[in-house]
């Protein structure tokens, strides 16, 4: 009884969840084991690809950089409005009951206070579309359709947020190029071993 010999891998070539060293993917092929600062990059470059997939690491790197980003502006508003109210009101004018009933001087230390939100909000509306398309091709590298992004715009955001955690689908090819786990073995067939039938009683 003969076996059919299997071709080894070329062990120069990329298999599953690798990546050449020295060829990054286009933008919407999924870039396995990206670092860091690229995935911020290609967060960016991707902003209107919503064609094709992405990798786990460029969807976890890229929000991981909003989150600090989106933090640190946070910061700088909250302590911004406290410096300003701290200034205002240690003018001891700006504590007459006149003052304080004055429409005029309400409305313009409300906008003294959220003029420190600015950045903020011009970040978030920034980064919103990148995000919109980089989990869109994220959950079509996890096997689902991108459309399903769009449920953040009703509040469920966690939803498509807890399917990009899933790995690489062996049906991702069909929304573009790139790696996918190799299919598993029926029962009783085994690697190396071609099915002939069924066991012999």
């Amino acid at each position: 009884m003969s076996y059919q010999q299997q071709p080894y891998a070329d062990p120069n070539q990329p298999g599953y969840g690798q990546q050449p060293s020295t060829l990054e993917p286009p933008i919407g092929e999924p870039y396995f084991g990206v670092g860091f600062g690229k995935a911020f990059k290609r967060f960016w470059r991707g902003y209107v690809v919503f064609k094709g997939r992405a990798s786990r690491a460029e969807y976890w790197w890229a929000f991981l950089w909003l989150q600090i980003i989106m933090f640190i502006l946070a910061f700088v508003y909250v302590i911004g409005a406290i410096v300003t109210m701290m200034v205002q009101f240690s003018d001891p004018t700006n504590l007459s009951s006149s003052a304080v009933n004055d429409p005029g001087f309400g409305l313009w230390m409300s906008f003294s206070i959220l003029g420190w939100a600015a950045p903020m909000f011009l970040f978030s509306l920034a980064a919103m579309l990148p995000m919109y398309a980089v989990t869109w091709r994220r959950l079509q590298d996890a096997g689902f359709h991108g459309a399903l992004a769009l449920l953040g715009i009703v509040g469920l955001s966690i939803v498509p947020m807890i399917m990009c955690i899933f790995p690489t689908s062996q049906n991702a090819a069909k929304y573009g190029p790139g790696a996918v786990p190799a299919p598993e073995f029926p029962p009783g067939v085994y690697y190396g071993q071609p099915q002939q039938g069924p066991p012999v009683q």
